[in-house]
């Protein structure tokens, strides 16, 4: 006779496998999702250090002086005037000299003439070769000046933050269950889903945008648009210090966030097969 204790143990044990599956899945897909957000995010900012976001019309790289206005050169008329006089002045003066130096006067603006004719011609051989030659290259420059408008990249900056900070919480939350599932069901694996965890909570801490909250105070992995397009750009322009500091805010706290998330993910996969190893399915 089957004793109903064992019955009643070996459901609870099958429901905590069911619902370990079901959260591994969850676990799995919060992580690719934060993992593509990182490197989007990631890609932006050396989009922007490579020159490939047009800031042309965006108000605020205007207000940081990242965006240079050409003043309107005005016609210089009178300064042609005075020199057309200048001109004409000496033209006058050789036209009121006598007969005997006019005719000298004549054969050497032929010859004049004749030796710009054949320099204007070898110029212009010449200028047809060159652009001839930087064909191909006026063509590559074109297309390394495609850019991408400031409002394209504020927009994507904005969807992957909430893509990023919404799956970084449903990712600790997911764990958390996890580690409450192992302990009551004693499935086995304590200690890597509870370092998980805890390495979860600081990849949540180091990438929450605590310059919203506490401007001045704290910073986090994930950034604005007026911060990438502005804020550290319009510093380091001027200071090598900025210039380090805005690598170390863009790419350092990238990197930490990084290493916690695969750190945490690695973890959690050592806790599944620990507890494949505590049913018996896996030597």
């Amino acid at each position: 006779m089957e004793d109903p204790q064992n019955a009643h143990d070996m459901i609870d044990v099958t429901d905590c496998l069911e619902a370990r599956d079901a959260i591994r899945g969850m676990k799995n897909f919060c992580f690719w999702l934060m993992l593509l957000s990182l490197l989007i995010l990631q890609g932006l900012f050396w989009l922007d250090r490579g020159g490939w976001i047009d800031r042309g019309d965006c108000p605020q790289a205007r207000s940081c002086g990242l965006v240079c206005s050409v003043p309107s050169q005005a016609p210089e008329t009178n300064g042609d005037a005075g020199a057309v006089e200048a001109e004409a002045a000496p033209a006058a003066a050789k036209a009121e000299e006598g007969e005997e130096e006019a005719s000298v006067v004549i054969e050497g603006t032929i010859a004049q003439q004749a030796r710009q004719v054949a320099a204007e011609a070898q110029a212009e051989q010449s200028e047809a070769e060159e652009a001839q030659a930087a064909e191909p290259a006026k063509e590559a420059m074109d297309w390394s000046r495609l850019k991408l408008p400031w409002k394209n990249i504020s927009m994507l900056i904005r969807i992957f933050n909430f893509l990023l900070l919404f799956t970084a919480v449903l990712y600790c939350l997911t764990l958390l269950i996890t580690l409450k599932i192992s302990l009551v069901s004693r499935l086995g694996g304590i200690s890597h889903i509870s370092r998980a965890f805890f390495i979860s909570l600081f990849l949540l801490l180091f990438l929450f945008p605590w310059q919203c909250l506490a401007p001045g105070v704290l910073i986090g992995a994930m950034y604005l648009p007026k911060e990438l397009l502005c804020g550290y750009p319009a510093r380091a322009a001027d200071s090598k210090l900025w210039f380090m500091l805005m690598f170390l805010r863009f790419s350092g706290l990238w990197l930490l966030v990084f290493w916690l998330l695969v750190w945490s993910w690695l973890r959690s996969g050592k806790w599944y097969r620990a507890t494949q190893r505590r049913l018996g399915i896996v030597q």
